[in-house]
């Protein structure tokens, strides 16, 4: 419980909560956009795969790109990224645009995730980085059990593109959060091998 009464920790904690409440809130908002401007299931299908081939695309060269700056100031810029592409999405409607920006969104999620994660032996320490991570792990899946049911929620009250700009509230909170971290992560020094080779490795 020490641990929890960390302060930097206790930011990163809302920061990896929110991050996963707001990638579900706009995903079931998103889904419930596009299925009821096309009615098309394979319309659907394309959009579950904008958000999700970064994360698994871009995941190697995200790592390398967080390493190569201070990863304090990496986040807040993506968080900030993220906020203008929520709420752009709330105002677009032709599905073209709508798969753009969520493929801008998922490369967001491909660099913070393991931006957020590099922090976490700096700030627990590297003999409690198991029960940090689990801490973490109770704060990203409380997020995406939360997340569908707020964006059900709020889409059916405000519709979805409040849902949307809900979500670019989120990350405009996780910016502040993260700017508030004591903590700093500087670039590692810069290693042979062209980056692309560097992520393979």
């Amino acid at each position: 419980m020490k641990l929890l009464r960390q302060r930097d920790f206790q930011l990163i904690l809302v920061g990896v909560g929110l991050s996963s409440l707001g990638d579900y809130l706009a995903l079931l908002a998103l889904t419930l956009e596009v299925w009821d401007s096309t009615g098309s299931g394979w319309a659907v299908s394309g959009l579950l795969l904008t958000g999700l081939a970064p994360q698994v695309l871009f995941a190697p060269l995200a790592g390398w790109f967080v390493d190569r700056r201070e990863t304090v100031r990496v986040l807040v810029l993506v968080a900030l990224l993220q906020a203008a592409t929520a709420a752009a999405l709330a105002f677009v409607n032709p599905l073209a645009a709508i798969y753009a920006l969520s493929l801008l969104l998922g490369t967001g999620v491909a660099v913070a995730q393991p931006g957020l994660m590099a922090l976490v032996p700096r700030v627990a320490g590297e003999d409690r980085v198991t029960e940090a991570n689990a801490y973490l792990s109770a704060s990203r899946w409380g997020g995406a059990a939360l997340g569908p049911v707020l964006g059900g929620v709020l889409s059916g009250a405000i519709g979805t593109e409040g849902a949307l700009l809900a979500d670019a509230g989120s990350f405009l909170l996780i910016a502040g959060a993260i700017g508030l971290l004591r903590v700093r992560r500087p670039p590692e020094p810069a290693v042979e091998g062209a980056p692309k080779e560097r992520a393979r490795d």
